[in-house]
């Protein structure tokens, strides 16, 4: 949690300057996409989140382990959370 925290203040909360609530939405929006999306992730084996989430890996494997499983899991908790946390900001 403290990664992703650390994160989207390092980059977007610190590059940006927002003229209103619905600016700062539509940025912190299009980071949030980015970060789930496209970006890849060293816990997830280095694919996005949701494509861990969304099917398996394009490798060939079709069956996740539990413990690939879990890490996808971990990660989306993180996402959720660091989504409530933008949510009440």
């Amino acid at each position: 949690m403290e990664s992703f925290i650390g994160r989207f203040r390092d980059e977007c909360l610190n590059e940006e300057v927002f003229a209103g609530l619905a600016e700062a939405r539509a940025v912190i929006g299009r980071w949030r996409r980015d970060y789930n999306h496209v970006r890849p992730h060293s816990a997830l084996d280095g694919t996005p989140l949701r494509q861990r989430i969304s099917g398996p890996r394009a490798s060939g494997c079709t069956t996740p382990t539990s413990s690939s499983l879990a890490r996808a899991d971990l990660a989306q908790q993180r996402v959720e959370l660091g989504e409530q946390l933008l949510d009440h900001r």
